[in-house]
């Protein structure tokens, strides 16, 4: 039995270690709760969004 890593798992593994390294932020405090207020703001209404999920799709 071989028991080396896939493509596809040593693909995932280095697109989870990619994944990290871009999630990581460096802010200033000022920086910081501009960023958090953004993020507990209400999301602003997508009416071509709620449009194009609300249209039948070619599986249905």
């Amino acid at each position: 039995m071989d028991h080396a890593p896939s493509t596809k798992e040593t693909a995932l593994k280095n697109c989870k270690a990619v994944s990290t390294e871009q999630l990581r932020l460096v802010l200033s405090d000022e920086q910081w709760l501009l960023f958090t207020q953004a993020l507990d703001r209400p999301p602003s209404p997508k009416p071509h969004l709620e449009a194009l999920l609300q249209t039948k799709s070619v599986f249905d």
